[in-house]
């Protein structure tokens, strides 16, 4: 049980971590020319796809009756909870991927910071 603090507390510290792009060779390489280039070739083959996912189904609570320790009982009504949904873009990991293996086929290496 001693381990599952420090494994929680290096997880922690891994998502604190901050990276930044550095071109080792070129010291004059325009990162905003390359990022752009390489942004708008991912979103061209790549473009936003949105699609919508389910959180969880509709759900029915059905009526109810409650009773106190006097005995005294209350019903409630049946209930529907709607489903909950949420949008996504479909496209998100491959734009990344591609924008990312563009930078690095440019020469430039992602460096952790922190």
């Amino acid at each position: 049980m001693k381990t599952l603090p420090a494994l929680l507390f290096c997880l922690l510290l891994g998502a604190c971590a901050s990276y930044e792009w550095r071109h080792p060779s070129d010291a004059s390489a325009n990162f905003d020319a390359d990022s752009y280039q390489c942004q708008t070739d991912a979103a061209k083959l790549y473009p936003p796809m949105l699609r919508e996912r389910t959180l969880h189904p509709p759900m029915y609570y059905p009526p109810r009756n409650y009773c106190n320790a006097e005995g005294r009982c209350n019903w409630t009504t049946g209930r529907w909870e709607p489903a909950e949904t949420e949008n996504y873009d479909a496209n998100e990991m491959p734009r990344r991927e591609l924008y990312q293996s563009c930078l690095k086929a440019k020469g430039w290496l992602r460096i952790r910071t922190k």
